[in-house]
């Protein structure tokens, strides 16, 4: 149940819908109506299962214009509820906490060692690579690798190879 369940029951408390309005609104009528939780609450609920990712849930729920989902098991039992302010708050993220796991998790695994120096710069969530690799070869599969990370907006590079000093495009 949310709160748009609730409006009809607030919009036609005073009045008497005209016979037009009452074929047209005959759901939120009957809403308007309801005594019962049961009989208030959207059916069938939408519902997602607890390993689904982020941006699938984020989807469903735009999809079906809902504030709140609950998470189920595989059993279809409740296991709690994400709201929009949830999935939110994972890509609100401070740049230098962004900034980090790039560092971690990418440039140390891509560009490690001898040959290559490459620092991260992150700004209002665009991460920027700056500086040189030894294998250019691993720019796209980096820029795919940063964008995954739950929070950056976009990803800029101006690497150079170790070698040279030509500039490299994603």
């Amino acid at each position: 149940m949310s709160e748009a369940d609730l409006l009809p029951e607030q919009e036609f408390r005073d009045s008497d819908p005209d016979r037009r309005t009452r074929s047209r609104r005959l759901q939120d009528l009957r809403k308007a109506g309801a005594l019962t939780a049961k009989e208030l609450m959207t059916s069938p609920a939408v519902t997602v299962r607890a390993g689904v990712t982020l941006a699938d849930a984020a989807g469903l729920m735009a999809r079906h214009r809902v504030k709140r989902l609950p998470v189920v098991d595989e059993r279809g039992v409740l296991e709690g509820v994400v709201s929009r302010a949830d999935l939110l708050e994972v890509f609100l993220r401070d740049d230098e906490e962004l900034a980090e796991q790039v560092r971690r998790e990418v440039v140390a695994r891509l560009f490690p060692g001898p040959g290559s120096a490459v620092w991260v710069e992150v700004r209002d969530g665009v991460v920027r690579l700056v500086g040189r690799v030894r294998d250019t070869s691993l720019v796209p599969a980096a820029a795919r690798l940063i964008r995954a990370v739950e929070g950056v907006v976009d990803v800029e590079f101006a690497p150079t190879e170790a070698v040279s000093s030509a500039p490299v495009r994603p």
